[in-house]
């Protein structure tokens, strides 16, 4: 009887813990804004878009960060490129 309970609580726990591991969407994309917003860590936040929109196909928001975070990238790379040439 030990036995069959024994093995009953590990089947039981064991799906609890591979599902407690899942990404939440809705605080990946909290962080996600905060590292596009407020931190302008843009790399961080194509990082993080990429990931959510592997998560989250259908999550909108992901795209447009990210798509907002890549354009700025390129733009401030531009940038740096002709400071450096004006030098």
């Amino acid at each position: 009887m030990y036995r069959k309970i024994k093995y009953s609580v590990f089947f039981v726990l064991i799906p609890a813990f591979i599902y407690s591991q899942k990404i939440n969407t809705d605080s990946l994309l909290v962080i996600t804004n905060d590292a596009f917003a407020k931190e302008a860590n843009y790399v961080k936040a194509i990082k993080l878009g990429q990931l959510g929109i592997k998560e989250a196909p259908n999550y909108l928001d992901f795209m447009f960060i990210y798509g907002c975070a890549l354009i700025i990238k390129q733009m401030l790379l531009i940038v740096l490129d002709f400071i450096i040439l004006m030098l």
